[in-house]
């Protein structure tokens, strides 16, 4: 019986899965990668599809390191009195699963939603926002 795959492409396939779209889009764009098929690629091997139903938990987008890097490229500090890397982490995951059907693949928005909740001015709690958010 023959392999699944060409010869060397395990190694892709394995890639493709175990990493976000964050960092298969900049390497699909290094490798001049259209969108279009970089989105391709994306929805067929990254694991985080949204359910047939109501709900749209995505699951984590970024890793702890992609998301700083995504937050801070977008110019945002990646740490703050009113955050710390951490919350910034998993407040832009949480984004990202909640808001999937509003903001699809753009990720700009993301980052500013998860930045503006990080530094929600009205918020007054004993915690940092994220941390009472993932308390609850």
């Amino acid at each position: 019986m023959g392999a699944k795959y060409q010869k060397g492409l395990d190694k892709t396939k394995e890639f493709l899965k175990s990493h976000g779209a964050l960092t298969i889009r900049e390497v699909c764009e290094k490798a001049e990668i259209e969108a279009k098929d970089a989105d391709i690629l994306i929805n067929r091997f990254n694991k985080r599809r949204g359910r047939l139903h109501v709900s749209y938990d995505r699951g984590q987008m970024w890793n702890k390191e992609e998301a700083i890097k995504a937050f801070t490229s977008a110019g945002y500090p990646q740490a703050t009195e009113k955050y710390n890397e951490a919350e910034v982490y998993y407040t832009l995951n949480m984004v990202y699963s909640d808001f999937y059907p509003m903001y699809r693949e753009n990720l700009r928005s993301y980052i500013d939603h998860a930045y503006l909740f990080l530094t929600d001015k009205d918020y007054k709690g004993r915690y940092s926002k994220a941390k009472w958010y993932a308390r609850k």
